[in-house]
């Protein structure tokens, strides 16, 4: 709306800055229901290409329409007047955006069982420091019958059931972070693994740079 023209009228006006563009974003739309999340990132971007129109109208070239994240780039790619797409989790994906189609989740965490402390519970050696939580618990791929409940620091306590009460100290639990963003920059490295076997190791370069 308004507000939008206004800030591109003072990014024109500023001596060092050039306006090139709007960017929206609507990424966090993750409705599991497809349809509905389809009609919320169409409303989301109506909002950006009226503001795209009225920017142009008050005379200021909008070159650039940037928008759409991971879980709602299939309805903004096929928005008329948007330039760009942007999504970024797609090549890895996470348990938050395990309802986004067309994409496989590539980032897991393998952890091992240091302790069965009683029937029902697991504990990993895997905790806070190893997955992030800001979008909640993550959840174990395999084996079945296994959830986290809970994570401390260094350890992540399971409940199992099923095939996972076999599970003994020295097994391994894979596990889907809840956000992949935020998990990576806790480690040194990825291990690239294809078809079941390692391929390549690569170093996470902006580790432990900031200052």
């Amino acid at each position: 709306g308004q507000p939008v023209v206004d800030l591109a009228k003072v990014v024109a006006k500023s001596p060092g800055l050039v306006f090139s563009g709007l960017m929206g974003y609507e990424g966090q739309l993750r409705n599991p229901d497809l349809e509905q999340r389809a009609m919320e990132a169409r409303q989301a971007m109506e909002k950006l290409i009226k503001s795209k129109e009225m920017v142009e109208k008050a005379g200021l070239p909008v070159n650039i329409v940037t928008a759409g994240g991971t879980s709602t780039w299939f309805v903004t790619s096929t928005v008329p007047g948007i330039t760009e797409i942007q999504p970024g989790s797609y090549i890895f994906m996470d348990a938050a955006y395990r309802h986004t189609p067309d994409f496989d989740n590539a980032l897991f965490v393998l952890a091992t069982v240091i302790s069965r402390p009683r029937k029902g519970t697991a504990i990993i050696d895997a905790g806070m420091k190893a997955m992030s939580t800001d979008e909640g618990l993550p959840l174990v791929v395999s084996p079945s019958g296994a959830k986290v409940v809970q994570l401390s620091e260094e350890h992540g306590k399971l409940s199992v059931e099923g095939e996972a009460e076999g599970l003994r100290p020295g097994d391994k639990v894979l596990v889907l972070p809840s956000h992949c963003d935020t998990t990576i920059n806790l480690h040194d490295h990825y291990f690239a693994l294809r078809n079941g076997k390692l391929e390549s190791i690569f170093e996470i370069a902006a580790r432990g740079r900031f200052r």
